[in-house]
């Protein structure tokens, strides 16, 4: 048997996968240090965003209340644009780990390790890793719930009221 055959596969891989999650995880944490730092200016959202979060935005401008918390907090921190595209840079960063929770949930340790590989190393993704959107909050959240809910459904014991916090996730 594998030395972690024991262990529940989504709190602990096995060497092999910890190091490839490890990789992804540092591989995206760096792409976004330089996206925060050589970024680009807000865009008309994330803009439209930061306004909100200044208390000046228009009334009818109707936009994301999570999205405008992360922009609350980057505020909270300073008035810079890398400031105010931290916090999703940071929540960001959960969805690497997030993709990885399904693969132990649904398939092997392994699977979610390559998963969470193939997902740092998608350009697109991470070329906009830490814009001030609800994009990648809301995938990690979305994947967590989805993990949540397959690890506690494919259970032997049947679920337990942990799968209520697949709830908190989708929202």
């Amino acid at each position: 048997p594998r030395p972690c055959a024991n262990q529940p596969a989504f709190l602990v891989a096995c060497t092999f996968e910890r190091r490839l999650l490890g990789a992804a995880v540092l591989a995206w944490a760096i792409v976004a240090a330089m996206n925060l730092v050589a970024g680009p200016p807000l865009g008309h959202d994330e803009a439209a965003f930061a306004s909100i979060a200044r208390g000046d935005g228009p009334g009818w401008l109707n936009r994301s209340r999570g999205v405008v918390a992360l922009a609350r907090f980057g505020l909270a921190l300073g008035d810079d644009e890398w400031l105010l595209r931290l916090a999703s840079a940071i929540v960001g960063l959960g969805v690497v780990l997030a993709v990885y929770a399904i693969g132990p949930a649904a398939f092997s340790a392994r699977t979610g390790a390559w998963a969470a590989a193939v997902i740092a190393g998608a350009h697109p993704m991470v070329l906009r890793n830490v814009e001030l959107l609800g994009d990648l909050p809301a995938t990690a959240g979305v994947l967590a719930g989805l993990a949540v809910i397959t690890g506690e459904l494919t259970r032997p014991g049947g679920p337990r009221w942990r799968i209520a916090l697949a709830a908190t996730a989708f929202a």
